[in-house]
């Protein structure tokens, strides 16, 4: 952005330096139309070249200035898109820890259940297959989210690889 400002502060610059010449040739004519005071041929023609180039590095600088917008427009589309992505990806990865909590905390309390039933002496066989069960889920779960996590680094690691 820096590199706009200073093209715009060197586009502006260059139209008042023409502006001041335009204005010292109209000034020069307006004054006196004798040929003594007239500004000579070729001041004139140093003024129409200084002219020439104004125009000429004004026209390169405006163009740079576009190729930078252009740049900086499609940067920061890039960018979004990235930024959209990590977006989805954290949603994701959330849910999927969401998910695992519920999962370890019924198994908690079905651990728990088991505690108190094993000091009451009472072997209960339907915990013992809720406590399984959770456990597998939990498992489960586990391994969804370490899939998860590694779809995003794979995600993240494709564009590097496809540079090299």
């Amino acid at each position: 952005m820096s590199d706009i400002s200073d093209l715009e502060r060197r586009i502006n610059a260059a139209f008042d330096r023409i502006g001041k010449g335009l204005e010292r040739l109209d000034g020069a004519a307006a004054q006196s139309p004798a040929a003594e005071n007239a500004p000579d041929q070729g001041e004139l023609d140093s003024l129409r070249r200084a002219l020439e180039e104004e125009r000429s590095n004004s026209a390169q600088l405006e163009e740079r200035l576009r190729t930078a917008r252009e740049k900086a427009s499609a940067t920061g589309a890039q960018s979004e898109a990235a930024l959209e992505r990590l977006r989805d990806q954290l949603a994701a990865t959330e849910a999927q820890n969401q998910r695992l909590r519920g999962v370890n905390d019924r198994l908690r309390s079905n651990n728990l259940k088991l505690r108190e039933r094993n000091e009451q002496m009472v072997g209960d066989p339907h915990l013992i297959n809720i406590a399984m069960l959770n456990e597998l889920e939990a498992l489960r779960v586990t391994r969804e989210a370490d899939v998860a996590e590694m779809d995003a680094i794979l995600a993240e690691m494709k564009p590097l690889v496809g540079e090299a």
